[in-house]
């Protein structure tokens, strides 16, 4: 092939690709989020390893997010690696003939949404990348429009290692569509909390060198551990301060500071009761009303951003702790 035009194309396809490096993913449902870097800077790369992608609000242009593209070989890559579907089988006929040019072929590849990440975005993490990029196809939905800052102030309280299911839970919780649904699944990390006092005690106990989440998982798998719930809730209130209790209660707390706790209890029990209303485990249907929802919402988000800090900052000490004890043995 002597077209010096197809020659310059494959060179600079190839030069891409030689520049292509994938820096960290993330399976959610059937969406693949692919973080990499080329000699144009970093990039997100959104895919569906089931369906198009032709249903998700994709139009995202911010502060965070430029629309970018990716070389063919590049695309090409990236379908092979996570096994992407194709639209349609390419005809015989069109990789039959010399030369053949990408755009014979692209209209049968599926679709990879590519965004180039602005300076501002390109210091964080891949979950928080994910975040803000399903944050901005649920655009629409209530829960999105009213709080987007406040679920990302979780996303960037979250410890950074061993925590993706708690990203993921999240995640799940961010594309439910309905209020209702996104209350029960953040719901799902406050649960998270409730045993944590226990397993941090018991930790010191034993003197366990492992992290304190494998330590929940022995508890939880090989005794069929678990804590009532009631006492659960209240237990993780101490995470948090008197601020999520005054959103959930609608009421600035002006006591002392040993009416706290008692402050903060009605605060769970309206959350807690809401979620057995929302479930039908109190047996009566729920009347619960948007407002009153949304202002729980409101709340139990700002226990899920302070919580998640105080408890990071937690898991750090003790394991700076037990790093120490390791240098003097």
């Amino acid at each position: 092939m002597n077209d010096p035009v197809f020659k310059e194309l494959v060179s600079d396809g190839l030069d891409r690709l030689k520049s292509t490096k994938i820096t960290g993913e993330i399976l959610h449902e059937s969406l693949i989020f692919i973080a990499l870097s080329d000699r144009d800077g970093k990039k997100i790369c959104v895919a569906s390893s089931e369906s198009s992608l032709s249903k998700l609000n994709l139009s995202i242009e911010n502060k965070d997010f430029i629309e970018s593209d990716l070389g063919f070989l590049q695309f090409a890559h990236l379908v092979t690696k996570y096994k992407l579907p194709s639209v349609n089988k390419i005809p015989i006929l069109s990789v039959n003939v010399s030369p053949v040019f990408e755009d014979d072929i692209l209209p049968y590849f599926p679709r990879i949404h590519t965004l180039k990440l602005s300076e501002l975005a390109e210091v964080d993490r891949i979950e928080i990348i994910t975040l803000k990029i399903l944050l901005e196809i649920e655009n629409e939905t209530v829960y999105v429009k009213k709080f987007r800052d406040l679920i990302l102030s979780v996303g960037y309280s979250i410890p950074i290692e061993d925590h993706g299911w708690i990203f993921e839970q999240l995640f799940s919780a961010i594309r439910s569509q309905r209020l209702v649904n996104f209350y029960l699944g953040i719901y799902k990390l406050f649960e998270f909390f409730f045993p944590l006092d226990n397993i941090f005690s018991l930790a010191d106990k034993l003197e366990f060198n492992n992290s304190e989440l494998v330590l929940l998982e022995y508890c939880r798998g090989a005794l069929s551990w678990n804590v009532n719930h009631q006492r659960g809730s209240r237990a993780a209130a101490s995470y948090a301060p008197v601020g999520f209790a005054e959103m959930c209660l609608n009421e600035t707390f002006t006591g002392q500071d040993d009416q706290i706790p008692s402050f903060k209890a009605k605060a769970i029990d309206k959350l807690t009761n809401s979620r057995h209303a929302l479930t039908h485990q109190d047996f009566k249907s729920s009347d619960i009303k948007e407002n009153d929802l949304l202002t729980l919402t409101s709340g139990l988000l700002t226990f899920l951003r302070d919580a998640f800090t105080q408890y990071g900052t937690r898991i750090a000490d003790r394991r700076k702790i037990v790093q120490d004890k390791k240098q003097k043995e």
